[in-house]
């Protein structure tokens, strides 16, 4: 987990490392899965100084979820994450710059962190960690983690705003209520059974156009 620089997107936030693609990356219309993981890879190293691969080669980062902000946001991304093992010899320092506190959590301490407001984050990587904690307590290790994480089907998350009498809400897809909810938003025709068990609506923080 990496503390945001202040005056950046997301700042004083704890996000995971990430970015946005490069033309380096590759091309994402032409080969979208390599050219994320490209990016992955590389901003994994320039944010967090973990070399997961060396220059040039792929790795088997394991497609974890794709989130899209929702369209009330001023500033919108479609984010995918990703999950990998820390290869042997590799310890996240972070850059001082882009991320001005970097910590190697379990995602229950994270979470723990949170809810006693040492870290404050965004909704989808609290929901991103809540999920990460479940499936650990379920397979119990790395290895199995990933294996059955890439047979995981990843589908479009784009909250809806909900702004309710005790508060303003991101709503899930797996909610029951986001069918009724006003705003752009994808209707999945099918939730995949790791969501149906995260929470389908958290407090979200109002955002300053």
């Amino acid at each position: 987990m990496q503390k945001r620089g202040a005056g950046l997107a997301f700042g004083a936030q704890w996000v995971f490392p990430g970015g946005t693609v490069s033309e380096a990356d590759g091309d994402p219309e032409s080969d979208l899965q390599g050219t994320l993981r490209r990016a992955a890879i590389r901003e994994t190293w320039e944010e967090a100084r973990v070399r997961l691969a060396p220059a040039g080669t792929d790795f088997p980062l394991v497609a974890w979820s794709r989130w899209i902000t929702p369209a009330a946001r001023p500033r919108r991304f479609d984010a995918w994450f990703f999950a990998a093992e820390l290869p042997e010899g590799e310890r996240a320092l972070g850059d001082g710059t882009e991320a001005v506190e970097t910590e190697w959590v379990e995602p229950v301490a994270a979470l723990d962190a949170r809810d006693r407001g040492r870290m404050a984050m965004m909704p989808p990587t609290a929901i991103t960690l809540l999920d990460l904690a479940a499936t650990w307590r379920e397979y119990g290790s790395v290895a199995a983690l990933l294996a059955r994480a890439g047979e995981r089907e990843i589908v479009p998350i784009q909250p809806r705003l909900a702004d309710l009498p005790e508060g303003l809400f991101t709503v899930y897809p797996w909610d029951p209520q986001y069918g009724g909810l006003a705003g752009e938003g994808i209707v999945l025709e099918r939730v995949p059974d790791y969501l149906q068990r995260l929470p389908s609506r958290m407090p979200a923080p109002r955002v300053q156009p």
